[in-house]
């Protein structure tokens, strides 16, 4: 790791976070013994590939208690790439497959004969759950086909 902090990239970096914040913590406003700071951490992510915003210029005492008073963040992915749940809604809707109106009402026929053979009360809810769910799809395919038409 104290290798990275000798990377031709990441002294670049700190010397552009360093000018940034005009040579001095961004705390304190010390201009002795300066650090870059990393407000997160993002698996497998090089020292330098993370956002200017997320870096601060932090003397080493300011850092040491910012590191004493608050918790690691270390993050899975990327900020900018982790999706809000509109974005995800939106995406889930754009892929949403055609319904095939045949092969549901196979399969709802399928159901029903099965309905009428069951001895068990937990395949019974399970039937019924899945006809309901199927009704539904079938209603929305319907609503589909009825706006396409117009």
């Amino acid at each position: 790791m104290d290798d990275l902090y000798l990377h031709p990239k990441w002294i670049a970096k700190r010397k552009r976070i360093l000018k940034r914040d005009g040579y001095k913590c961004t705390s304190c406003g010390s201009k002795d013994d300066l650090r870059v700071h990393h407000t997160y951490y993002i698996n497998n992510l090089a020292l330098w590939s993370y956002p200017d915003e997320s870096l601060l210029t932090v003397c080493n005492k300011c850092h040491y208690e910012y590191h004493l008073t608050h918790e690691n963040i270390i993050l899975k992915r990327h900020p900018h790439k982790i999706k809000s749940n509109r974005q995800l809604k939106r995406e889930k809707i754009r892929n949403k497959k055609p319904i095939n109106v045949e092969a549901l009402k196979k399969k709802l026929n399928k159901l029903c004969k099965e309905f009428s053979q069951i001895r068990s009360k937990k395949r019974e809810s399970e039937i019924i759950y899945e006809v309901r769910r199927i009704e539904k799809l079938l209603k929305q395919a319907n609503g589909n086909l009825s706006k396409k038409r117009m």
